[in-house]
Formats: C-alpha cells, structure tokens, sequence
C-alpha cells in the first residue's frame, strides 16, 4: 500500500507546486504528470497485482493463435477479444496489454477531470481514494468498456441520444455490464437538481434495500445468475457497508447544498453530473447483498470526484478549502481502512514490479 500513500503524497506535492485549480496555473501539466503516473504504475505492475489480471494475460496468449469462436475466447466480450488479437499482431509481450488498458482508462479520467472539474486536485486523488485505481488494475475489461463510457457521458450531456447509445453498445462489446449506464436516458431533460432530488434517491435506496430479494429474482430471470452471485455478503460486508455510509455522506452533501437556501443546481453540465453520481447511492444499498452492484456502482461514482467540488463553489474560498480537507481526509481513511483490512479486494495491495524493483 505504500506505493499508493506515495501516489498520493506526489500529487499533493504537485498541486502545492503547480496550483492547478488557480488562473494561470499549471493544470495540464499535473494533470498530465499525476494520471502519466496512474498509467506508469499500472502498466509496469507485476502480473500478481490485480485479481484478474493473470486470466486476461491467458487470454491475451490464446488470443494469439485460436480463433473467434474458439470456447477460450467466446467465453469474453467480442471487443476485448478482438483487442487482444490487434495487440497480438504487435507484440506477443502481454504487458503491451497491460499499457493500453491503463493508458485508455486512466487517460480518458486525466482528459475528463481537466475539462470538467472545477477542482482538478481532489478529483484526481478522488481516482485513487474511491478504489477506482486499484479496480481498474484489475478489472481490465470494464477498465476499457469505462473510458468508452466517459465519451458516451459527452454525447449524453448535449442530448447526442443516438450517439450516446452507440457509444454505449460499444463499450457493452468490451464488458456487457455497461448497459446498466442506459438507465440514464429518463434523465436526460432534467433541468435541476434540488434537495427534492436527494430525498427521493434516498427513498428509492431504502426501497431496492428492502425489496432486494423480489429484484433480485426478477434480474435474475433476465440475467445470467451467476453475476448476481458475484461475491456473497460475507466476502464483501466490509467493503459494502463502509461504501454504503460514504455515499449516504456524499449525497447527503448533495442535499445540503442544492436546499432552499442555496438554490437547485441548475444548467444542464451540473445537473447531470449531480444525477448521474448520485445514484451511486441505490447500487450501494443493493450491494449490501451482492458485490455485483459493486461493480455498477464504478459506472457513477467517479463523477462524484467533479460533482463534489461544482458545489463547493457555492461557498467561500475558506470554507471550501476546509470542506476539500476535511472530506479528502475522510476518504484517506476509507482508503486505508479497505487497504488494510480487505487489500484482497481487487487483488492490487501490495503493488509490487520487477521492472520498478518494487516489492
């Protein structure tokens, strides 16, 4: 874990020097430097980091030599194969795999958080202290299916229904749980967000925690069951409830700032990114039963690291400044509190490299 909490301490350290987030400041160079690091560390990780990495470097091998509709290979989504042979015809090395999955998420969040924070240092750290950074270490399908995502989020946010779809289905062809992300159309002509707002997502959160057992059964007849399966209550507790209490925090945050007294978050950029980050909470009710919404959650919850600081700008410098601290220090404990007592959780604690002579 001590790669991370250096991680962490180099982007500070970079902001102090850089003041990305002031007129004038330096914001594409730590921009580029903080997630070129994000990207460095990942690619150049041992095959041990990360829990899946080791059945994607298999299929990277087979992908070499057996065909489309061979059983090793049609068992995955037909884009992260088609990948795999792409990047074969380069180079037969697996760590050029490795390269361009972190290269493609990583890059694609750096690229999102210079363009739409409004606080390009807590969003970044935001990567790495959500457990975003070691997910996608491991979970390399969804990784590539994710940046695909955040293009689609583009489309979306100037009503490209067409095209948002589009984008969708394509990053479906790299990890199938994407679709989820066309739950978002309903939203598409909301023009506010309110306290309102936040008081029925909490409502619809307490209800799919209560009615779990009958969703669960209805999915599971439109789904193949073994997704539902992933990861029983007992091998995600920790992670789910202490999840769970964090986003009940951050939308909370989202209820304060949006009441009477501030006003509704209006115009169609902060709007969104309101919505689409707080329905981390519903997911995070259902993962209580199930890890597979765990990984649905990953979908929203990295627009928190931009929506968080939109509203902050509603209060003064000094009290923003208080909040960002107070807040990144609370989730510097969840990232320590995961590291310590579940590092197995996606298999990336501790980091080691061979290349790096870490570990």
């Amino acid at each position: 874990m001590m790669v991370y909490l250096i991680l962490l301490v180099v982007i500070i350290i970079l902001s102090f020097i850089l003041r990305p987030d002031e007129d004038g400041g330096g914001k594409a160079t730590f921009i580029l430097i903080s997630f070129g690091l994000m990207v460095a560390l990942s690619s150049l990780r041992d095959f041990s980091v990360g829990n899946d990495t080791k059945q994607y470097l298999l299929l990277y091998h087979n992908a070499g030599y057996l065909s489309l509709n061979s059983y090793e290979l049609s068992r995955y989504e037909p884009g992260f194969v088609l990948l795999c042979k792409i990047l074969n015809l380069i180079s037969h090395d697996p760590r050029l795999l490795l390269a361009v999955c972190s290269a493609a998420v990583f890059g694609s969040m750096g690229l999102f958080v210079y363009r739409k924070s409004a606080n390009c240092t807590f969003s970044t750290l935001f990567v790495i202290l959500i457990q975003l950074y070691p997910l996608y270490m491991s979970a390399m399908r969804q990784a590539v299916a994710f940046s695909i995502i955040l293009v689609a989020y583009c489309f979306f946010e100037k009503r490209k229904i067409v095209l948002f779809v589009a984008s969708v289905v394509l990053a479906a062809q790299f990890h199938v749980s994407a679709l989820f992300v066309l739950v978002l159309l309903p939203l598409i002509k909301m023009g506010s967000f309110s306290s309102k707002t936040a008081l029925w997502v909490f409502a619809i959160a307490v209800g799919a925690a209560v009615l779990s057992p009958i969703l669960f059964d209805i999915v599971g007849r439109v789904i193949n069951e073994k997704y539902l399966l992933y990861g029983s209550v007992s091998e995600t507790n920790l992670a789910s409830v202490l999840t769970l209490a964090l986003f009940v925090l951050l939308a909370t945050i989202q209820g304060f700032f949006s009441n009477s007294s501030y006003g509704p978050v209006k115009g169609r950029q902060d709007t969104l990114m309101q919505l689409v980050s707080i329905l981390s909470l519903p997911l995070a009710a259902l993962a209580l039963r199930t890890s597979f919404f765990l990984r649905l959650i990953y979908y929203t919850c990295f627009f928190y690291g931009v929506a968080i600081p939109l509203l902050f700008k509603r209060v003064s410098s000094a009290e923003r400044n208080i909040m960002f601290t107070l807040l990144t220090g609370l989730f510097v404990a969840y990232f320590l509190v995961i590291g310590v007592f579940r590092p197995d959780w996606f298999g990336a604690i501790p980091y080691t490299s061979a290349i790096l002579g870490i570990g």
